[in-house]
């Protein structure tokens, strides 16, 4: 289990960092467009990290869906319709449960990269979280 964790380390990093330079940009986007309007204080700190905290916790439950296969049909029908009419060849899956076991299988080897975009989007809440509380405490 270690070894896998250690093997899969590397690409948890970059999912994370690519998680937090998405985040960032998006924080940068909406503190300056609402700081026209509301100011540059901590309430708008607090909302943004709140909104950005949202959005990514928002991403990281969408990629855990499909991991465990939710979208899966509609890929096998679009695969099946391209197929069909823009390929000469045979059919790779002839049926969806075939199509889904293969996916299972190279899912179950692949890391779990919705784990740090939820680690991230979580560290970000909590950390509007204590900005909210410091904005109360302080009023």
């Amino acid at each position: 289990m270690k070894s896998k964790f250690r093997k899969d380390l590397k690409y948890y990093l970059i999912a994370a960092a690519i998680t937090l330079a998405i985040g960032i940009g998006f924080f940068c986007l909406f503190f300056f467009v609402r700081g026209k309007t509301v100011g540059y204080g901590i309430l708008n700190w607090q909302d943004s990290l709140m909104i950005v905290g949202i959005i990514l916790l928002c991403c990281g439950c969408l990629m855990a869906v499909a991991r465990e296969g939710f979208f899966d049909i509609f890929a096998y029908g679009f695969k099946q319709l391209g197929n069909s009419l823009f390929s000469k060849s045979a059919h790779a899956y002839n049926d969806y449960p075939g199509y889904r076991e293969d996916k299972k299988t190279k899912r179950a080897s692949s890391p779990k990269i919705f784990v740090s975009v939820l680690i991230v989007a979580a560290v970000v809440l909590l950390v509007a979280l204590s900005l909210y509380i410091a904005a109360k405490s302080f009023s």
